[in-house]
């Protein structure tokens, strides 16, 4: 069973860097949108983070 979702796996993924690959061809970013992806990731670990400390104090708030 793991042999055949490790190939599937490998498939999905080379799938979509072909994809990634053809359209990458045809879609010449700005450098201004670089910027603002450099800050996407910061930006969601920050959501996660904040989603994950409210959910822990409604929580506490339940259980008390």
């Amino acid at each position: 069973m793991g042999a055949l979702f490790a190939l599937g796996h490998g498939v999905t993924v080379l799938a979509i860097v072909a994809v990634a690959a053809l359209a990458s061809r045809q879609f010449t970013p700005s450098p201004k949108l670089f910027g603002w992806l450099a800050w996407l990731p910061i930006a969601l670990l920050l959501l996660i983070s904040a989603l994950n400390a409210r959910s822990l104090l409604v929580l506490r708030r339940v259980r008390a």
